[in-house]
Parts: structure tokens; sequence; C-alpha cells
């Protein structure tokens, strides 16, 4: 089942605001991947153009269903702010 078909969720997702219009699982995959390829290149200009330190962190869990997970992220200054972004997530094989 997708979500964005599921009754449950266009309930939720309408409460307060009946007329909200949900797209279509196309329309959003679509979107997705598009502000995914969108932030993957902002993120890799602002490390290719960082002058300064960056460093890296990894995180390990195992899920609810019992899946081990890592993940690993960067961190910086960049013009006074404190960035991190999420490199990547993957599971642990056995």
């Amino acid at each position: 089942m997708n979500i964005v078909k599921d009754r449950q969720f266009g309930i939720l997702m309408k409460a307060g605001r009946p007329v909200t219009y949900i797209p279509s699982p196309s329309t959003i995959s679509r979107d997705i991947k598009v502000a995914f390829h969108a932030c993957q290149q902002r993120i890799d200009k602002i490390l290719r153009e960082h002058n300064g330190h960056v460093h890296f962190a990894t995180d390990a869990w195992t899920s609810p269903n019992h899946r081990a997970m890592v993940a690993w992220t960067v961190h910086l200054h960049d013009k006074g702010n404190i960035l991190v972004f999420l490199l990547d997530v993957l599971e642990v094989p056995e």
C-alpha cells in the first residue's frame, strides 16, 4: 500500500482543512527526487568551497524491527553558521 493513497493518511492530512490537495504518488516521488538532487548539489558545492575544518561523525543503532543501521554526518562552520549534513544512512548487513 502506498501511504499517499491510504484513506487514513488522507483524513489526517485534510484535518482542519478539507480542501487540501494531496498530489499523486508519482508527483511526490518526482518532487522528492528533484529536491534531493538540488540539495546534493548544494551540499557538494558548500563542501568543495569550504576552506575551514570539516568534522565527520557516525552513529549506529538498532531499529525497532531489529535492523542495524549506521549514519554518517559532516559538521562545519560556514559564514558564522554551524552546518550539519546527513551524508548517508545504511543498513549494516548481518
